[in-house]
């Protein structure tokens, strides 16, 4: 019984086949007898991290730091535990002991940036990309790292050629279509051209008025997601749209991805010149209105939540956190919300007697049509930063948008108080990690003064 190299490796093993549980027994058995194993310390901290359990997670990385403070992979992990518990400042601490080992390591000074834009010190946080860059000119991460943030400020011409590394990356798989089919550039007038979609519908939606610059001589034809074919076809008369299983059975003279199609139309002197609003189908917005008409108030929609797995749980409230806002009398409450929220909502009704409407006949995952009409129909919009908020901005809806502090800093939202995309989207930001007190009282007080101004 007594070997520990069998418990770490059958652990390995049991970690492959993702039995979590036997994994971890056997890791507390490797620590037992070998109470300075680092490895497995560090381990044990990743599946904790893998299953969500991140407080359970940082404390074996501290027990583990404990044991050896100058461990260059425990300062990194535990560093990156503290981000993600919105520590940022402790992450940072950990981040400089380990660069004060290792001051040249690329991957500690990519993320030492990333901690440093979390912190909204975007300068220092330049300066260590540049640093990045400097040490491994053919570094992608630091380089596409480093455009976000280049995006972030609005220098779109620097940002865009810095974003375009992302093509190096394991996580962006280059389709097919990239490799075989001649990039399109912004003189050509004539011939058929694709344009694909490589990021989520938020994205899409965010892109896709550029179109409207394009040459209307241009045969154009759009891969989106499946979902937002027949949204998008009903906006556009002489565009295409298809889906990404349609292309093999296709050929084109030119491609470009929509990302890419923004550096040619957005750049830093010439930021979103082209806006233009999408509409929701007339008999979308009759059966929507239809639905809310009996409620007689003020119709405010609401979406809280994302499923994003990489920082959803930071961009997301929950809906007591809104209790400031549903405790007005006068407005009623409609769901845009996708998911099954319905123990939420009871939950909500039950407590404090608030209701959130729900429209049974709109699937709000899959049906964007109807999802479009529903927020036509509503006098504004509360929202976090998912799908719902592109569509509010796209719709030109009056839109009270919440996004968390540092977390993720989605480029094209900016540091704005109002969406330089979608003019009628206000940003209300978290001013410390974690907490939606101050943003949520700002959208109240100013649902109150437009109630007021009326």
């Amino acid at each position: 019984q007594n070997q520990p190299e069998a418990f770490f490796n059958r652990a390995l093993a049991n970690s492959e086949k993702k039995y979590l549980t036997n994994a971890l027994s056997d890791y507390q058995k490797v620590i037992e007898m070998q109470p300075g194993n680092i490895n497995a310390y560090i381990n044990i901290g990743t599946l904790y991290e893998d299953i969500g359990r991140l407080d359970e997670a940082l404390d074996i990385a501290t027990k583990a730091y404990k044991i050896d403070s100058a461990n260059i992979k425990i300062l990194a992990n535990r560093a990156n535990l503290y981000q993600k518990l919105f520590l940022n400042n402790r992450a940072l601490d950990d981040l400089n002991s380990a660069l004060n080992i290792e001051p040249n390591n690329i991957d500690l000074i990519i993320n030492h940036a990333n901690v440093l834009k979390g912190l909204h010190k975007f300068q220092l946080a330049k300066k260590s990309y540049q640093k990045a860059i400097s040490i491994n000119p053919k570094s992608a991460n630091a380089h596409f790292h480093y455009g976000l943030l280049l995006l972030l400020e609005k220098n779109f011409d620097l940002g865009w050629q810095e974003y375009e590394y992302r093509w190096n990356l394991e996580k962006y798989n280059k389709p097919e279509y990239k490799k075989r089919i001649t990039e399109y550039k912004k003189d050509i007038k004539n011939g058929s051209l694709l344009i694909w979609g490589e990021q989520g519908i938020g994205d899409q939606i965010f892109f896709v008025s550029l179109i409207k610059s394009l040459p209307k001589t241009l045969d154009i034809t759009i891969t989106t997601d499946k979902k937002l074919i027949n949204f998008l076809s009903g906006n556009f008369d002489n565009v295409k749209f298809i889906s990404y299983t349609q292309i093999s059975s296709l050929s084109f003279d030119y491609q470009i991805s929509f990302f890419k199609l923004g550096s040619l139309f957005i750049s830093s002197k010439n930021i979103y010149k082209n806006i233009s609003l999408l509409s929701a189908k007339t008999e979308n917005v009759i059966a929507a209105k239809f639905f809310i008409k009996k409620l007689k108030k003020v119709i405010c929609g609401v979406s809280w939540r994302t499923n994003n797995i990489i920082n959803g749980y930071a961009r997301s409230v929950s809906l007591l956190d809104l209790l400031p806002v549903f405790s007005k009398e006068h407005i009623s409450f409609i769901d845009l919300q996708y998911g099954d929220t319905n123990q939420e909502k009871k939950d909500l009704n039950k407590k404090y007697g608030i209701k959130i409407n729900t429209n049974k006949k709109i699937d709000n995952f899959n049906d964007i049509d109807g999802l479009a009409g529903l927020i036509e129909s509503c006098d504004y919009v509360i929202t976090i930063d998912n799908t719902v908020a592109h569509l509010c901005g796209a719709l030109g809806k009056k839109t009270y948008l919440l996004l968390p502090y540092g977390v993720g800093n989605i480029w094209y939202w900016h540091d704005d108080i109002t969406s330089l995309r979608y003019p009628t989207v206000k940003i209300f930001r978290q001013s410390e990690p974690g907490n939606w007190l101050s943003p949520i009282k700002e959208i109240s007080d100013a649902i109150d003064n437009l109630t007021l101004n009326k």
